[in-house]
């Protein structure tokens, strides 16, 4: 038994996926974007746009997107290279974590 739970566990691998939080609203207009937690009474609106509002609209069409595909969307989009998004796209993810706008999810795959 404990050899089956051994090989059960190797074989899944979980792949985190950022998302946008379930209790956050948002709406865009012109390119621009503003978001709000609902959750936090004492919340402010953030206000995104240019490359910021792209980011959010692309984890919006995907629903949930693990970061290398975040970036390959981004590089596609904007035409950049990959080195000159990896590192920004990271930092950026990390501060709407911070602002309880975005969360990552583990998802398991057999």
């Amino acid at each position: 038994m404990a050899e089956h739970l051994l090989s059960e566990r190797m074989i899944r691998v979980g792949h985190p996926e950022w998302r946008i939080r379930e209790d956050v609203s948002w709406t865009s207009q012109t390119g621009r974007i503003v978001a709000l937690e609902l959750s936090n009474a004492g919340a402010s609106p953030v206000i995104l746009d240019g490359s910021a509002a792209a980011i959010w609209q692309i984890l919006n069409d995907l629903g949930s997107a693990a970061e290398p595909t975040i970036s390959q969307e981004v590089i596609a989009r904007f035409h950049a290279n990959r080195k000159d998004v990896e590192r920004p796209l990271a930092d950026f993810l990390a501060r709407l974590e911070a602002a309880r706008l975005i969360e990552l999810e583990v998802r398991f795959t057999p």
